[in-house]
């Protein structure tokens, strides 16, 4: 009978954020992360070898129960087969407490 064994991926990851409160109603942070994966011989091309990307926002309160903010992400990704894509991203959200 033939036993098929599981294998370990070996990865590296981390990530970091730094928030600012420039006033009491206006705050952004600031965020990195990366992470780079090594497979077994026998892999799919379509894995992540790594990737990485960077973000930074801004919110202000504008009035007490009301946040509204604004994030920009920019990101890069490849895969085992050497193929790489990037992204560009702008987001808008608004929080409402109650």
């Amino acid at each position: 009978t033939r036993v098929d064994r599981l294998q370990t991926v070996g990865n590296f990851a981390g990530f970091a954020a730094v928030k600012f409160g420039w006033t009491d109603r206006l705050r952004s942070t600031v965020t990195g992360s990366y992470q780079t994966s090594w497979y077994p011989v026998i892999a799919s091309p379509l894995n992540n070898h790594a990737a990485w990307s960077a973000a930074g926002n801004l919110f202000w309160t504008a009035v007490k129960s009301l946040d509204v903010g604004v994030e920009y992400r920019h990101g890069v990704r490849e895969l085992l087969s050497g193929n790489q894509g990037s992204l560009d991203r702008l987001e808008f959200a608004a929080k409402y407490s109650f």
